[in-house]
This record gives C-alpha cells, sequence and structure tokens, in this order.
C-alpha cells in the first residue's frame, strides 16, 4: 500500500525526512545533555544556502546540456562537476568554513594555502 502519486520519490521523500527528524532529536540531546550551544545560522543557514546555489546550477547545467547534446550521461557527469565546483566556492562566500576547520580535512593544509593566497577564508569567527 503506498500513495501512487509519489512512487519511487516517495521513499527519497521519507528518507529526507527520517534524517531531518534524526538530525532534530540529536540537536536537543546534545543541547540537554553536553550543554553545548550552536549558532544555527553558522551550521545549518549557510551551508543550506550554499546547498541551494549548488542544485539550481546543477539543475542549469544539467537541463541546457541535456537540451544541447541529448546525452543523459554526459548531462549528469557535467552538472555533477559543476556542482562540486560551486558548492566549493559558495562555502567560502559565505564564510561557512574557516582556515583552521579547513586544516582538519584531509589535503586541508593545500586547501589552506590555496585560500590564503586567494583571501577565501577568515582566520577566525
Amino acid at each position: 500500500m503506498g500513495i501512487p502519486i509519489l512512487n519511487i520519490k516517495g521513499a527519497a521523500i521519507g528518507t529526507v525526512c527520517a534524517f531531518v527528524v534524526a538530525c532534530i532529536l540529536d540537536y536537543y540531546a546534545v543541547k540537554k545533555y553536553i550543554g553545548t550551544e550552536f549558532d544555527l545560522k553558522l551550521t545549518v543557514g549557510r551551508p543550506f544556502l550554499a546547498s541551494i546555489i549548488m542544485g539550481l546550477a546543477s539543475g542549469v547545467t544539467y537541463k541546457l546540456l541535456f537540451i544541447l547534446l541529448g546525452s543523459n550521461s554526459i548531462a549528469t557527469l557535467f552538472a555533477v562537476v559543476v556542482g562540486v565546483f560551486v558548492y566549493f566556492i559558495m562555502v567560502f562566500v559565505t564564510n561557512s568554513i574557516t582556515r583552521e576547520e579547513l586544516m582538519t580535512l584531509p589535503m586541508g593544509a593545500k586547501m589552506a594555502t590555496l585560500s590564503d593566497k586567494l583571501n577565501l577564508t577568515k582566520k577566525k569567527r
């Protein structure tokens, strides 16, 4: 039994809803038991904005390339590459990451050096 209008998309919607509920419950548990406060604008808002812009860029790239080339595979490949690039840039544009946080990532030292040269990251919030 299911909702015919959703079909397989219902599985994706259900998965996202489950993760949102888990995230909210985790937030309240950490706040209650550890007492840590989070800046929701910084931890959720800015990355969400970067994700929205990435999604729009990927969607437009896919649609344009699919119309021009008629190839789903090539359009998808380029849309994913554009999405990765746009998200990477948007993380810096929205100041979602500091230099110190960047240093904790794999190859973080190289990325931090590049971000310093391009003046992309702030030292601290």
